[in-house]
């Protein structure tokens, strides 16, 4: 019996988020430079997320103040090479292990993105296969660099002075 290559988040369409996957190399704006993995933000309309939809409804009894778009991250992992791909039969790919670690962060009452799916071995319109994950995006006021990198972020912010960006 072959393993479910994916899993979404109850709180969210399936639908939509194959549309932004099949769309990833077309749309999106890339949150960092791309090189071994690929990171981009989607807003996405979850105007037809029914679930949402109706506990707004049952809450307010109206619906006009519902936020139906919202801010994602995908996360596009590098094409797996045949000894790795090996492995992860075993271990699970990074997209899966991502949205798993992410979830256990939260039931630590560890601030982090909130997991929305992972999909493995995705196939793209080109007809190659990707691994991906999505999360929401999380407004933060510093990165993991900061914090186990310090020196160098400042060393960054002395070459960029004013035009330093995180």
């Amino acid at each position: 019996m072959e393993e479910k290559k994916y899993e979404v988040n109850r709180k969210y369409d399936e639908k939509t988020l194959v549309n932004v996957l099949k769309n990833f190399d077309k749309a999106g704006e890339y949150v960092v430079e791309p090189g071994r993995n690929e990171i981009k933000r989607f807003e996405i309309d979850f105007e037809n997320n029914l679930e949402n939809v109706n506990l707004k409804r049952k809450k307010h009894n109206k619906i006009d103040d519902l936020k139906n778009k919202k801010m994602i991250n995908v996360k596009k992992f590098k094409r797996k090479d045949f000894i790795t791909n090996f492995f992860y039969k075993f271990k699970g790919s990074k997209a899966k292990r991502s949205y798993e670690y992410a979830k256990k962060l939260l039931e630590y009452k560890i601030k982090t993105p909130e997991p929305i799916a992972y999909f493995d071995d995705f196939m793209n319109e080109n007809n190659k296969k990707n691994s991906y994950y999505i999360s929401e995006e999380l407004k933060y006021n510093f990165t993991c660099r900061e914090v186990f990198w310090p020196e160098d972020i400042e060393e960054e912010k002395a070459k960029q002075g004013e035009n330093y960006k995180i």
